[in-house]
């Protein structure tokens, strides 16, 4: 449980943490409550060096994971490159107060990773659930949400449908995953 603690506190304030999406970030957690190494000197040397060597890579992968999951259903929804407008399904529920709500795990997931994207490419610090709260608050009231980077309309069907407002942004994004996909995918539609 020590092992543990330290672990995760060292990677918290590291900022290793930020560069994972939900999904690695769920396996990181597992494998860490599973079989903990050791906290010791060599062990977090020889960790965080091969982080470091591979921090841009998880942090791209992290991209591509985000948009891959997007529903193919809809013609705004591309897997090699996203536009100004994206459409998350099965994102929202009943609030029962009124309006709508993140559907708790999945959907405040993505939401928060495509915010920590946005926001670490234009080197700020991602505080985690913040768009989500945000964005709750405005749902309860039935209202749309916009701020600098985005503008979100919840859907009685569960959908939301997300603007992006920040099209150097998208260019960056639309980039990593060009470059993930490799040269095909420049053909569809990357410059």
């Amino acid at each position: 449980d020590v092992d543990r603690s330290y672990w995760r506190m060292a990677f918290e304030r590291t900022g290793f943490m930020q560069l994972l999406d939900a999904q690695a970030s769920k396996k990181f957690r597992d494998e860490l409550h599973a079989n903990p190494p050791e906290f010791n000197i060599g062990n977090i040397r020889a960790t965080f060096l091969e982080l470091s060597q591979q921090s841009e890579q998880m942090f791209n992968s992290g991209i591509v994971n985000v948009f891959r999951r997007l529903s193919g259903d809809y013609k705004t929804n591309d897997v090699f490159k996203i536009g100004d407008k994206v459409i998350s399904t099965y994102m929202l529920e009943p609030n029962w107060t009124g309006g709508r709500r993140f559907r708790y795990g999945h959907a405040e997931d993505e939401i928060n990773d495509i915010d920590r994207v946005f926001k670490i490419l234009e080197g700020k610090k991602h505080q985690p659930r913040e768009l989500s709260c945000a964005m709750n608050a405005a749902f309860k009231q039935s209202q749309n949400y916009e701020d600098g980077y985005y503008k979100a309309r919840a859907f009685k069907n569960g959908n939301l449908h997300l603007w992006f407002k920040r099209a150097d942004l998208i260019e960056r994004v639309n980039l990593i995953i060009a470059r993930h996909y490799g040269g095909d995918a420049l053909g569809k539609g990357f410059a």
